[in-house]
């Protein structure tokens, strides 16, 4: 048993009729050479654990040089003179890691969404005379006719009453609403929409509970397609103004038949 060459490493082979051998450095304890009959070869360290024979994989010797393979054996001897399973050890770092990683994205998610809330208050403040001329003439009774018109046992239904829900409740505009994308959401650990106005102006809009109700209703039947906007027509394809416009028709003179006072009220949606 000689000490590792670059030489000696690349004449070593697998012994005839074995499906792999094993060849040890005469200067690092526990480290050795696999070679199998395919002729494959990678560091190995071998020891005893607890009366137990351990032997850890350290890499393709095509890629280890043999001053890497033997650090990295040399570490792992002196873990395992302390009784450490490197195997474990490398296993608790990971899991450290993620532990922290996870800490760091959680913190800086709440962060983001407390900002994106500051942010919402302070729109919500600066359109609230726009959003009360909106619905102003529209009685309690009347929105809600409005908004349970849509049949929620059918897809459509229930891509409608999301879409009626967020149009109300935001004050979107037509282009607004159409131009939703479903990576502009965010329901989890508060509901909010990133809503794309008019001259590349952004908002962050927090969802009412009822409507963050019927957005996950929505997503649950959407399905997967390639379409990025969140709502869309019959055909898979984004909802269009004229396709809204129609669907709120629609549902506006449902809600008549049950609150008849709408009947003398003219409900459009805002371009």
């Amino acid at each position: 048993m000689g000490n590792f060459t670059a030489g000696r490493v690349a004449l070593f082979k697998c012994k005839t009729g074995k499906k792999q051998s094993i060849f040890w450095d005469g200067k690092t304890p526990g480290l050795g050479l696999r070679v199998t009959a395919a002729g494959a070869k990678s560091y190995v360290f071998e020891t005893s654990l607890n009366g137990k024979t351990m032997r850890i994989t350290i890499g393709d010797a095509a890629t280890y040089t043999i001053a890497a393979a033997q650090a990295e054996a040399t570490d792992y001897k002196a873990q395992t003179d302390k009784g450490i399973d490197p195997r474990q050890a490398a296993a608790d770092l990971v899991a450290a890691n993620i532990a922290k990683t996870t800490a760091k994205e959680t913190a800086q998610a709440a962060q983001r969404q407390q900002e994106a809330i500051e942010r919402a208050k302070r729109d919500l403040t600066a359109r609230a005379a726009w959003d009360s001329r909106l619905v102003k003439h529209l009685t309690v009774d009347e929105l809600q006719a409005i908004l349970d018109a849509p049949i929620p046992t059918n897809r459509c239904g229930i891509r409608d009453r999301a879409m009626l829900h967020l149009c109300f409740a935001g004050a979107l505009r037509v282009s607004e609403l159409t131009g939703l994308r479903t990576c502009d959401l965010t329901l989890q650990p508060h509901a909010s929409v990133i809503v794309h106005g008019k001259g590349r102006r952004q908002r962050c809009l927090p969802l009412w509970k009822e409507t963050a109700s019927a957005v996950r209703a929505w997503l649950a039947v959407r399905g997967d397609v390639l379409t990025p906007e969140l709502f869309l027509n019959a055909r898979g394809e984004q909802m269009t103004r004229s396709g809204f416009e129609y669907i709120l028709r629609k549902h506006v003179k449902t809600a008549a038949g049950r609150c008849p006072s709408l009947t003398s009220k003219r409900v459009s949606a805002q371009a």
